[in-house]
């Protein structure tokens, strides 16, 4: 009997000891249900712009962007190869200043009332220099200016060039610019002899 009661009692110091060690269990386990921390992404989503906001570069700004362009470039006029100063050289246009001064045809309203102006347009076109820029294909007319072609390159020679006011002014302005463009060429044709020389 005293055996028995041993052993009754060694059992139930036994289960005092499981339930002892089930209760770290039972701790985690309740740990573990806790509700968890949200994420960083589920906050993000709710900074992000409403989807009615027109984002920069969309289809709406790049043809309001292209329909203003547009409408510039229909305000500008497009000049005439015949009467647009930037259809010839600066060589072309001194020559053009330089016969209309020998005419003593000086200031703006000289030149517009000129009868004379077929005769200047046929001395350029037969000029030398003219020719063989014609045959270099570096001038654009095949004929002869005509006196209105004369006038409104004038015009647009005062209009591109201000702030000339006449025949000399524009004459002048000519020179110089032809002067710095053979300057720079002889300067690139020099820099291109050094250096063939150099390698021969």
């Amino acid at each position: 009997m005293e055996k028995s009661e041993e052993h009754t009692t060694h059992d139930s110091n036994d289960d005092e000891t499981m339930m002892h060690e089930s209760k770290p269990e039972g701790t985690s386990k309740t740990s573990s249900e806790s509700p968890q921390p949200k994420l960083k992404s589920e906050t993000l989503e709710t900074s992000q712009p409403p989807e009615d906001d027109v984002e920069l570069g969309s289809p709406e700004i790049s043809d309001d962007l292209e329909e203003q362009e547009e409408q510039e470039e229909a305000q500008e006029p497009v000049k005439p190869i015949e009467s647009n100063p930037a259809s010839y050289t600066f060589r072309d246009l001194l020559l053009l200043t330089q016969i209309l001064h020998t005419l003593g045809l000086i200031e703006p309203k000289q030149v517009l009332q000129s009868p004379d102006l077929d005769e200047c347009g046929e001395t350029w076109f037969n000029h030398k220099c003219t020719v063989l820029a014609r045959r270099l294909g570096e001038f654009p007319l095949h004929t002869a200016a005509t006196s209105d072609q004369v006038k409104q390159l004038y015009e647009n020679m005062l209009q591109d060039f201000s702030p000339c006011q006449n025949t000399t002014e524009l004459a002048n302005s000519f020179y110089h610019m032809r002067i710095r463009e053979l300057e720079t060429k002889i300067l690139e044709e020099k820099d291109a002899f050094e250096t063939l020389h150099n390698v021969a």
